[in-house]
């Protein structure tokens, strides 16, 4: 969040109108909508946006639970967008969803900011300190009022990393990042752990039905629905519970966020999209065979809890 943080006090001012579509992360929104002064957050799912007055400065933000289909003209979808964050978490740095959010950045004429708040797919599970990272893009294409605010606010971040200690040492980065071969181990890891989140997920659905299931768009990890609402409290303590339970049968599984670790990883994750908790597993890096093991295991964990019967 450290690098979310900045650019969300970068672009802080009176009249600026955050767009958000359905599905964003809960933190973003909890920061934007409770720290960062003169931000009005506006969530684009809700009915008759459009026709309100639009007037100051309109920042779209996009990130990895709702990243937007990207056939056809956007820009026709709002009424003014002066700037785009996407938050690229989740996706690795060679990913053709970026390009494709690029493309159309620079024909809709509108700079881009790219955050991503750590770099698991591009560094083979090592963090590269706190702030993760943030890269402005500008275009030909882009008006020069435009894309002086957008220096303007890569100043700001730059000033505001040094203000709040954000800033990674030398000592983070691996000696080996820039070579071809990094390059080549970095693509093939996340093809892999792709391919194991889409085979949890099928064996998922298999055994549990599609209605219990949430899928998103990087595919590195899924969520279960409860069949009745559950506290944030609630959900992290039945994954506590799960990552006991498959623990004790040798199963490489823990209580813990992100992905691409040496275990499965549970944890409690708040869908916006369905403003509910829910409980989300995480792919880790781990063989095939031993994945289908743990989604199985899960499958009847979840079964047994709430006496559904396994297909």
């Amino acid at each position: 969040m450290a690098a979310i943080s900045a650019i969300l006090l970068a672009v802080s001012g009176l009249g600026i109108r955050l767009l958000y579509k359905p599905g964003c992360y809960k933190e973003t929104l909890e920061l934007a909508l409770s720290w960062i002064p003169g931000l009005q957050a506006v969530d684009l799912g809700r009915a008759g946006y459009r026709s309100e007055v639009m007037q100051g400065e309109q920042i779209l933000w996009l990130d990895v639970p709702s990243s937007p289909k990207l056939d056809g003209d956007q820009q026709d979808n709002f009424d003014r967008i002066d700037l785009i964050v996407f938050d690229t978490t989740c996706f690795n740095r060679y990913s053709g969803r970026i390009r494709r959010v690029v493309t159309w950045a620079r024909r809709a004429k509108v700079p881009i900011i790219l955050v991503r708040s750590h770099t698991k797919l591009d560094s083979l599970g090592v963090e590269y300190g706190r702030l993760g990272s943030a890269m402005f893009l500008s275009f030909p294409e882009v008006p020069r009022i435009r894309a002086a605010r957008l220096q303007e606010i890569a100043h700001n971040v730059r000033e505001l990393v040094r203000l709040l200690g954000s800033a990674a040492l030398p000592a983070h980065f691996c000696p080996f990042v820039g070579g071809s071969e990094y390059r080549q181990l970095s693509v093939q890891r996340s093809a892999a752990l792709l391919r194991k989140g889409r085979l949890l997920a099928r064996m998922l659905i298999r055994q549990l039905g599609a209605s219990a299931l949430r899928e998103y768009p990087h595919g590195l990890f899924v969520a279960l629905v409860p069949l009745r609402r559950w506290s944030e409290s609630e959900a992290a303590s039945a994954a506590e519970k799960l990552a006991t339970d498959l623990s004790c049968q040798g199963l490489p599984i823990r209580h813990a966020g992100s992905f691409g670790f040496d275990f499965m990883a549970v944890e409690v994750f708040f869908d916006t999209e369905i403003n509910c908790p829910v409980m989300r597993i995480a792919i880790g890096d781990l063989p095939m065979e031993i994945c289908a093991r743990i989604a199985d295991a899960i499958a009847g964990w979840w079964a047994r809890r709430w006496r559904l019967r396994v297909a």
